[in-house]
């Protein structure tokens, strides 16, 4: 055998054929020895691939290039597909951007709002009435078996129980104290109604009136604020009607022409002070000594004797009114008498103080609770 003459033999005609054209068959030598291609040039090779015809089963370079591509692209990242066009990617992104800023607000209070409705789910409790009633009840009892208990202890003087008794005294206490709050309420709740009420009284007496409210979060016993919404009502009403000028009368006495109603509360001590405040004409002492006389209530003489702040507080008497004619807002004399009775009712007081000119105020000191009552045993002789 000689190998090397015939690769001799098969080489030099490769090399001086002429180009191959689509009708001559494809040189069997080049896949019958595929180590040979080697010593081919590479020119040659290059030639003879691209211009000879696709046969069944084979791919072209192009094609496998673009496959190639297309699997680059599917296998790399998100940034790196997106890199080839940068110009299309910032334009994408500033396209994609009002739409994010306008669909993050939504999402952010629908967020907010489904959390704050689980917190306040989780938070909140409701209990009938009749049950916090008896748990109070109890309470009490609990606080009436402690008290008998600590006063045996002072008797017999036996240290062995004061310590327990103590403690019982202290987790009774709060105990108690936990209850009350689930009594307590805003007094915000009864103002609700006083903005809208204040608002038909401006249109229907011509005046122009604003409404002030301060201390809406106080709390006290819902049974005593059960209690004082009515008489809040026609001290709001007396203001509006007596205490505040119409606007003209308010300019020839140099102020605004709207007058100012203000409610304030707070707490002091085991008490909350509710005050009602206008910057009105305050109230008019000649008017009420003269109705006080002419209804019996006191005489010329007596008259003389009182002080101006006891002379204001016969706006408290029954049927007793300084308005020139019944209204619907005033004049029938029922009204100031009713809120005195009502905050008499639940251990409270009331005091009216009236500047001429400046104003007047009505200041209303009543217990947190009815629940509660603080009292003090003084025992003597015995």
């Amino acid at each position: 055998a000689q190998p090397m003459p015939a690769a001799g033999a098969v080489a030099a005609p490769v090399a001086e054929a002429p180009p191959l054209v689509p009708e001559a068959p494809a040189p069997v030598e080049a896949k019958v020895a595929p180590s040979k291609e080697k010593e081919m040039t590479q020119g040659s090779l290059i030639d003879q691939t691209l211009e000879r015809p696709l046969r069944p089963g084979e791919v072209s370079l192009d094609e496998l290039e673009r496959a190639f591509r297309e699997t680059a692209i599917e296998a790399a990242p998100a940034p790196a597909a997106e890199a080839p066009a940068p110009a299309a990617k910032e334009t994408a992104k500033e396209a994609a951007k009002p739409a994010k800023e306008k669909a993050a607000p939504k999402k952010s209070v629908a967020d907010e709002a489904a959390g704050e409705g689980a917190s306040i789910a989780n938070q909140s409790i409701r209990v009938n009435v009749d049950t916090l009633e008896h748990l109070m009840t109890m309470v009490s009892e609990l606080v009436l078996t402690r008290n008998q208990l600590l006063e045996i202890s002072r008797r017999n003087e036996d240290t062995e129980f004061k310590v327990p008794l103590q403690r019982l005294s202290n987790v009774t206490a709060e105990l108690q104290e936990g209850v009350m709050k689930t009594r307590m309420q805003p007094i915000g709740n009864a103002w609700q109604k006083l903005p809208r009420i204040v608002r038909d009284l401006s249109s229907e007496l011509g005046k122009q009136i604003e409404l002030e409210m301060h201390g809406a979060d106080t709390e006290l016993d819902r049974q005593v604020l059960d209690l004082i919404k009515d008489p809040l009502t026609h001290m709001v009403r007396n203001s509006a009607d007596h205490g505040l000028e119409t606007p003209a009368e308010r300019l020839a006495s140099g102020k605004g022409e709207q007058g100012t109603i203000r409610l304030s509360a707070y707490h002091e001590g085991g008490h909350i002070i509710i005050c009602i405040a206008d910057n009105g004409r305050g109230l008019n002492t000649e008017k009420i000594k003269a109705k006080a006389i002419s209804s019996g209530l006191v005489t010329e003489a007596e008259l003389e004797k009182m002080s101006e702040a006891q002379i204001h507080k016969f706006i408290f008497a029954p049927g007793f009114s300084t308005a020139a004619a019944i209204t619907s807002v005033s004049g029938r004399g029922v009204g100031m008498d009713v809120v005195r009775t009502n905050i008499d009712q639940i251990g409270g007081t009331i005091d009216i103080k009236s500047v001429a000119g400046e104003g007047s105020s009505v200041t209303i000191k009543i217990p947190l609770t009815l629940a509660i009552v603080s009292a003090l045993i003084v025992e003597a002789a015995g």
